[in-house]
């Protein structure tokens, strides 16, 4: 066993895997970074060394593996990128007429395509029921 398998062992391994997924959660709140390409894997390691269960069904939040899209956007960056209020796009994922997940009291997290999707269909019926 090498010195950092060791190391990464029990609490040590539980507090390292609760730093790096809020990190990698703050991360992706504030900018809407993806979670890299390493996330999963090295959070299984490290839930498997705690043992704790494993991330995609822990108390830590949404799925890892369902966080890696770069199309999950803030409900402010939503707003900006289509032009339409906040107010509109969180009654949206509210409502769940697009691919939305809230992820705490205050956070709703909208997938952009889907809202696209949903506002291009409602402006074509829209303009087809004044033909």
């Amino acid at each position: 066993m090498s010195d950092l398998e060791e190391l990464l062992r029990g609490r040590v391994a539980h507090g390292v895997l609760l730093a790096t997924m809020g990190f990698l959660r703050r991360r992706w709140e504030v900018d809407g970074s993806p979670f890299p390409s390493w996330a999963k894997p090295v959070l299984e390691a490290l839930a498997v060394a705690a043992n704790q269960p494993d991330p995609d069904m822990s108390e830590f939040g949404r799925a890892v593996g369902t966080m890696d899209s770069t199309n999950w956007v803030t409900v402010r960056e939503a707003a900006r990128l289509v032009g339409r209020s906040e107010r509109h796009v969180r009654r949206l994922a509210q409502e769940r007429r697009v691919r939305s997940q809230r992820e705490n009291n205050w956070l709703w997290l909208v997938d952009i395509d889907s809202l696209k999707n949903v506002l291009e269909r409602s402006n074509v019926e829209g303009r087809g029921a004044g033909s």
